[in-house]
């Protein structure tokens, strides 16, 4: 039998031993999950929604789950001077980090935190020339609160050319529209065409527009186009810019150019589901995806200059062969072999 003091050593040797693994246990309390997250989009031009598309979608699958853990806060404008009162509304609803669409969003984004005296971060899409274009200092860091997406004009020009050639190798004379109320992707856009042109053997005529986007561009389109006749031009492009990517004026252009037989390329998908005959450009619900990977990263704390700026992963041709064969067109394989997305009715 054991002595009374041994049991009492024994047992308090016990209880000491037992306090101090309880001090040493894993913790099993759940960590707090961060907090929900606010995030302006700032979009310029209706056209540009499929970015805003991506966006979300490839946010959803990286955790941002709408209504639970993030909120967003749509703004969208239509005239390039608006960017800087339109990005200070955000700012105002005090957003985490704003998601610009276009570069002339991501200027507008850029100028309205410099002007509140706030670093809150700015992930943009779709940016034309970002370091010429003032909106960072190199591609390897911006050097400020933001980072994104940029585009490279030069090569989608070029295919643009290149299709239109394919389409009829006899095209000598295309017709596009310049603007007063421009923006910087239209004026980078054309001077790439005026580079490229002569490339493919192509005289390019700019019929300059002096009405403002909407009823008065819109107008002035109209008058122009109605005038032209059969043989005055080969081919139209539409240029980036708020007059001519104007949905009401793309109405009254697919009009004349189907009344023209013109073979005619288009920025981007939602112009070839509206009727015109083909587009190519940047994938841009890619874009808003890639745009997302870079806005997680900010989320989580990283700076947007620590962030390089990359170009758009990927292009897409899109035909619509019901316009095609409205005049007279038939698209060659090359074009059909490799288009995304072809509209038949």
């Amino acid at each position: 039998m054991q002595s009374p003091v041994k049991i009492a050593s024994a047992a308090i040797l016990i209880v000491a031993l037992g306090v101090i693994g309880w001090f040493y246990l894993p913790s099993t309390k759940t960590p707090a999950p961060p907090a929900p997250k606010t995030v302006g989009i700032l979009q310029y031009l209706q056209v540009t929604g499929a970015m805003a598309d991506g966006f979300k979608k490839k946010m959803a699958e990286l955790g941002y789950v709408e209504g639970q853990n993030v909120t967003y806060i749509f703004e969208r404008f239509d005239v390039p001077a608006e960017g800087t009162a339109t990005a200070q509304k955000l700012l105002g609803q005090k957003v985490d980090m704003i998601y610009a669409i276009t570069s002339v969003a991501g200027r507008g984004a850029l100028a309205a935190t410099k002007e509140a005296g706030v670093n809150t971060p700015i992930v943009y899409a779709h940016a034309n020339s970002p370091v010429s274009d003032g909106l960072a200092a190199s591609f390897r860091s911006s050097g400020n609160n933001a980072t994104g997406v940029a585009v490279n004009i030069p090569e989608v020009t070029a295919k643009k050319l290149e299709f239109l050639k394919q389409i009829n190798p006899n095209i000598k004379k295309v017709l596009t529209f310049d603007a007063v109320f421009s923006d910087p992707a239209q004026v980078t856009g054309l001077a790439e065409l005026d580079t490229q042109a002569p490339k493919f053997g192509i005289t390019v005529v700019k019929y300059k527009i002096q009405g403002s986007p909407g009823p008065a561009g819109n107008a002035e389109i109209q008058k122009y186009m109605q005038a032209l006749k059969p043989g005055d031009f080969d081919a139209f492009l539409q240029p980036a810019g708020p007059v001519a990517g104007d949905f009401g004026g793309f109405k009254i252009l697919l009009v004349e150019v189907t009344r023209l037989k013109l073979p005619a390329v288009y920025l981007n998908i939602p112009f070839v589901k509206a009727g015109g005959l083909f587009s190519y450009g940047h994938d841009t619900f890619g874009v808003g995806e890639q745009a997302a990977v870079m806005a997680d990263k900010v989320l989580k704390g990283t700076k947007p200059s620590d962030i390089p700026i990359e170009f758009a992963a990927a292009n897409e041709l899109d035909l619509n062969l019901k316009a095609a064969a409205e005049i007279g067109i038939t698209f060659p394989d090359t074009m059909l072999s490799t288009a995304k997305v072809k509209v038949t009715q």
